[in-house]
């Protein structure tokens, strides 16, 4: 894309030194945004050009793309309440001493809950998802932080519970319609599976156990199209901790809302008030906002120059978003670094900081109008 060059040689190089096949991003302004598309979906070499079409899988961005929006507009609606006991909402918090666990233990990832979970012992979704539900705490509630995906497995059920409604069906109508988010989704059909960004090597053991969860990758050699995360696929694909896909161009719709405020197209989508609480720090012990990380004074994945009121969210698979309030700005990398396996992570890692110093140097405050 016309002037973003400096971009898309960083991207052309990572993909030349093997950290992935391909890679989508996306930056943008409280008024405008721009997207650009690198390498394949795939190593495969008939394997299609990355594109505007082209499905990520989001892994734990789901989180703040998802779970955090679906509680946020809860919250707003009065259905759902921070400092709400889980166990008003889910029995299997009921007894013992995960009674004391809140809604915003679990946002803050301080609810004690471990940070992962076996499930591939199970026999179907149901029961795997009655296991993650179970499993004891690892800390007492609210004195750590431990990143947990089982919280927001947890969460996930609370707003489902709270709203009434599944959380796909909360997010589609109250979120991503909104905001024109017209291929944001769980779950891709088998159609859509063929232009998802491929992720790791399948496996026998893989295979069956997307089998038992009626899935079926696209590739016969590559997980396409379905979830990477065990966990959500042990649950049925549908998680609070994963299982999102979505393009460049919806990423930017969403974060751009973000930006503003919670202000869509046609309106609020989400109160500016829990926009700006939600996004802030809230744990004194941590940089965890609601949901959300914000910008950590070293090392951080948004770079050097994004600000720190910066709030954003890294998924496992190559994903990873950041907003700027202070600078108004946003920015968004979408690859897939697990393809064709996860064990080079060290070798990937500078690229994020990289992409987002190059976002900030194109459309930040002092750039100029550079790439414009």
């Amino acid at each position: 894309m016309a002037g973003f060059e400096a971009i898309d040689r960083l991207l052309d190089a990572a993909i030349q030194e093997g950290h992935f096949s391909g890679a989508a991003y996306a930056l943008g302004t409280r008024d405008r945004f721009w997207t650009g598309y690198r390498g394949r979906i795939s190593l495969r070499a008939d394997a299609p050009a990355v594109g505007p079409e082209t499905l990520w899988d989001m892994a734990s961005v789901t989180k703040v793309m998802a779970t955090t929006p679906a509680a946020m507009v809860a919250v707003d609606d009065g259905s759902l309440h921070l400092e709400q006991p889980v166990a008003e909402l889910l029995d299997a918090f009921r007894e013992g001493d995960r009674r004391w666990v809140k809604v915003r233990d679990l946002l803050l990832h301080e609810s004690g809950l471990p940070a992962y979970g076996t499930l591939t012992d199970t026999p179907d979704a149901r029961a795997a998802l009655a296991k993650a539900l179970g499993l004891k705490r690892a800390y007492e509630t609210g004195k750590d932080t431990v990143y947990s995906c089982i919280g927001f497995v947890a969460l996930w059920q609370c707003v489902e519970r709270a709203a009434g409604m599944a959380m796909p069906e909360l997010l589609l109508k109250r979120v991503f319609e909104p905001l024109g988010m017209r291929s944001t989704l769980y779950r891709p059909a088998p159609d859509a599976r063929a232009r998802c960004a491929a992720t790791e090597r399948l496996d026998d053991a893989r295979r069956k156990l997307e089998q038992s969860r009626g899935l079926a990758s696209a590739d016969p050699e590559y997980i396409q199209g379905v979830v990477h995360d065990p966990v959500a696929l042990c649950v049925g694909g549908v998680s609070g901790n994963a299982g999102l896909f979505s393009t460049a161009e919806d990423t930017a719709r969403y974060l751009q809302m973000l930006l503003r405020e919670g202000e869509g197209p046609n309106g609020q989508v989400v109160c500016s008030r829990t926009v700006r609480l939600w996004t802030r720090r809230n744990a004194p012990r941590s940089t965890r906002a609601l949901g959300w990380d914000t910008k950590s004074a070293e090392g951080s994945s948004a770079g050097s120059k994004f600000s720190q009121a910066s709030f954003g969210h890294t998924g496992y698979t190559g994903t990873c978003v950041w907003v700027d309030p202070e600078n108004g700005l946003f920015g968004a990398l979408l690859t897939n670094r697990v393809h064709p396996t996860s064990t080079r992570f060290e070798q990937f890692a500078p690229v994020r900081p990289a992409f987002f110093d190059l976002v900030f140097d194109q459309i930040g405050p002092r750039s100029g109008g550079a790439g414009r």
